[in-house]
C-alpha cells in the first residue's frame, strides 16, 4: 500500500496497492532517495506497528481486515501529510520529508490520540493500540537499511512501555540499547562460567516469634563494566534471549545447596522461597525435575518454597493450577506475589493450593500518607487469616508502617527495617539454631 502525501495546491487523492502486497522495495527505495537529498531538507521516518489486529482479522474476515488497513493508511498520510507504505504485515512506515522535530512528533501524538478511538468500518467499531518509533534523517539514518533498524528498535521500544506509545530514537536510547547489550553479553558469559550471578536473600521477620524465620532468594548480575545489575533489570533480558529457565533453574540448585546447609547447621527456618519465573514453571519436565533435586539434596519438601507473580493467573490459570496441586501434594510451599493488586479474583485463590501471600509493597508504603490505604490493608490481612493463609508484608521501611502493620495483626514482615538482602553466610547468622 502507498499513499501519496497531499500537495498544498490541491486536496490529496490517495493512491494504493492491495492491502495484502506491503510495499518494503518501494518504501526502502523513497527512504534512500530522501536520506540522499537531505542536505536540503532533514526530514523523519515514523514507523507504526498495529496492535490487536489479528483478533479483528479473525473475528471478522479479511476483507474487514483489509478495509481497516486501508482506513489507518489513508488517516496517516493525511494527518502526517506524508507518504505511507505498507512495510509489511501490520506495520507502516510514514516519510515525513522537511519535517522538524516538533512537526513529527505533534503529528505522531496526533494519531496516537486517534487510535485512543474506535475506527469505523461499514458497521463494525474497532479498537486498536499502536507502537510508534521515530527516527530523524541524516542524523541517526546514513541510509535506508540502517534507518530501518532503528526504527524497529524504536518501535519494540514503545511496546514494552504500553500501548500507544511513541519512541525516538536519540542518544538516550542508544545509550540505552548499548546498556541492554552489555548486559546480555555478561549474561551470556556468567552462565557459561558459573560466575557473575550473585544469590541474595531477603529475609521475613515473625513478628509472633521475633526472629527471622523465612527468606526468599534475590538475584544480582555482576557485570565487569556496569557493576552490580538488579534482577528487575536482568531478567527480562534473560527472558528476551530465552535463558530465563537456565537463569531460574541455577537459582533453584543453588537454594536446594543453601537448604541443605542451613539443615546440616540446624538453623530453625520455615522455608526458602525461589521467585520462578512462567516459562520455566510451565515446562512439562519442572514437576519431575524438582522432585529430583529434592532427592539429590535429600531436602524435604515444606522447606522449599516457590513464589509465583499474581499475574500469570490471567493466561494460565488451569495449566498452573494443574503444577501447582501436583507439587503441592509433594509438599512445596506456593507464595502468591502481588496479593492486592487486582490481576486475579479473591475466588482464584480459593481454587489454588497457596500457602502464603505477600502484600504488595505499594500498600505498606502508602500507610505514609492514605489512611484508605490501612482499611484495605487490614481488610486483606483479615482476609488472609481466616482462610487459613499466611501473609506477609513487605517493603518495611519506617517505625510508623511497623506500628501500624502490629496493629492490623501482620505476622510476617519484610523489608529495609529489618534488613537488607544478604549473601548466604549473612542469612546463617540471621537465623537461629534449633
Amino acid at each position: 500500500m502507498f499513499y501519496r502525501k497531499k500537495e498544498n495546491s490541491a486536496p490529496a487523492r490517495p493512491y494504493f496497492v492491495a492491502c495484502d502486497t506491503p510495499n518494503r522495495p518501494l518504501c526502502i527505495e523513497k527512504m534512500s532517495e530522501a536520506i540522499q537529498t537531505s542536505s536540503k531538507a532533514k526530514g523523519a521516518f515514523v514507523k507504526m506497528y498495529i496492535e490487536n489486529f489479528k483478533t479483528f482479522n479473525n473475528a471478522f474476515g479479511y476483507e474487514y481486515g483489509g478495509m481497516l488497513l486501508n482506513e489507518v493508511a489513508h488517516y496517516l498520510s493525511e494527518e502526517l501529510c506524508a507518504d505511507v507504505y505498507r512495510y509489511g504485515g501490520v506495520e507502516f512506515i510514514a516519510v515525513m520529508e522537511g519535517a522538524s522535530f516538533v512537526q513529527a512528533t505533534e503529528g505522531v501524538e496526533k494519531v496516537l490520540d486517534r487510535f485512543e478511538r474506535a475506527w469505523r468500518i461499514n458497521d463494525l467499531d474497532c479498537m486498536c493500540s499502536v507502537d510508534v518509533g521515530i527516527v530523524f534523517y541524516p542524523d541517526h539514518a546514513p541510509d535506508a537499511e540502517t534507518a530501518a533498524s532503528h526504527l524497529e528498535q524504536a518501535v519494540s521500544e514503545s511496546a514494552e512501555r504500553g500501548q500507544n506509545q511513541y519512541t525516538v530514537y536519540n542518544q538516550e536510547l542508544i545509550q540505552k540499547l548499548q546498556r541492554r547489550q552489555t548486559i546480555a553479553n555478561d549474561l551470556k558469559d556468567a552462565l557459561k562460567s558459573g560466575k557473575g550471578i550473585e544469590f541474595r536473600y531477603r529475609p521475613t521477620y515473625c513478628v509472633a516469634k521475633k526472629i527471622f524465620t523465612r527468606a526468599e532468594g534475590y538475584l544480582c548480575l555482576i557485570s565487569p563494566t556496569l557493576g552490580r545489575i538488579s534482577a528487575q533489570e536482568f531478567l527480562p533480558i534473560a527472558e528476551q534471549l530465552g535463558l530465563v529457565c537456565a537463569v531460574n533453574q541455577l537459582e533453584l540448585r543453588h537454594t536446594c545447596g543453601l537448604i541443605r546447609e542451613l539443615l546440616d547447621e540446624k538453623k530453625d527456618f520455615e522455608s526458602i522461597a525461589v521467585c520462578i519465573s512462567p516459562i520455566l514453571f510451565l515446562q512439562e519436565c519442572f514437576p519431575e525435575d524438582v522432585r529430583a533435586l529434592l532427592a539429590e539434596y535429600g531436602i524435604p519438601a515444606e522447606k522449599l518454597a516457590f513464589e509465583l507473580s499474581e499475574s500469570i493467573l490471567i493466561d494460565s490459570f488451569s495449566q498452573v493450577n494443574i503444577v501447582m496441586q501436583e507439587l503441592s501434594e509433594l509438599g512445596v510451599e506456593f507464595i502468591l506475589n502481588e496479593f492486592g493488586t487486582g490481576y486475579s479474583g479473591i475466588t482464584n485463590i480459593l481454587d489454588l493450593p497457596v500457602d502464603v501471600l505477600k502484600l504488595e509493597r505499594l500498600f505498606v508504603w502508602q500507610l505514609e500518607d492514605n489512611e484508605r490505604s490501612g482499611i484495605l490493608i487490614e481488610g486483606l490481612i483479615s482476609i488472609a487469616g481466616k482462610l487459613g493463609l499466611k501473609i506477609i508484608a513487605e517493603g518495611v521501611e519506617t517505625e510508623n508502617q511497623l506500628q501500624k502493620l502490629a496493629a492490623y495483626g501482620c505476622p510476617y514482615e519484610q523489608g529495609f527495617y529489618y534488613s537488607p538482602t544478604v549473601e548466604a553466610e549473612g542469612l546463617k547468622e540471621l537465623l537461629q539454631s534449633l
